[in-house]
């Protein structure tokens, strides 16, 4: 039903669209049928990367005493850096058919891509030695949670459908 209330809020005067159940329950012969179908609807796996780097820097080791040569010493942090991705995607695909011949007389299809990915890290280690995306990285271990896949799919068919009706909108032709 919000696809038929779109497409009438910009259709031409002699132009109207129903559902299929409008359709029967009215008795009205329609003249062309928009068939929407997913041909795909995936809502990927959550993969894991983790890598391990090692940190160093030199930093100031000198006291506060009388020592006119500055002196370093070499600091070190082993970082551990997670990556998880979920890759999701879906095709929406919209055919118009002549009712009176049962020819298809336009195809389309309209897709929806969907990546999440979240990037953290936890180190061991003198933390002097990370850098400040490290450090950033180290913060942001209360990242969002994986997204539910419901949501996710909802998601996707949201931007399959806001696509086609755009699409439409600029010039997809029903008579």
């Amino acid at each position: 039903t919000r696809m038929v209330m779109d497409l009438n809020a910009f259709s031409g005067r002699n132009l109207r669209f129903y559902t299929e159940w409008e359709a029967t329950s009215r008795r009205i012969q329609v003249d062309k049928v928009v068939d929407l179908q997913f041909r795909e609807l995936f809502v990927g796996p959550v993969n894991t990367r983790t890598q391990t780097y090692t940190r160093s820097a030199q930093i100031d080791a000198s006291t506060s005493g009388t020592l006119t040569k500055p002196v370093t010493q070499t600091v070190t942090a082993t970082l551990y850096e997670t990556t998880r991705t979920m890759v999701s995607n879906a095709v929406l695909e919209m055919r118009i058919l002549d009712r009176a011949t049962g020819r298809t007389t336009f195809t389309d299809r309209y897709p929806g891509n969907y990546t999440w990915k979240s990037v953290t890290a936890t180190y061991k280690g003198d933390k002097r030695a990370l850098t400040q995306e490290d450090l950033r990285l180290i913060n942001n271990s209360y990242s969002a949670a994986v997204p539910n896949r419901n949501e996710t799919a909802n998601r996707l068919v949201n931007d399959c459908y806001n696509i086609m009706i755009a699409r439409i909108k600029s010039g997809v032709r029903f008579d």
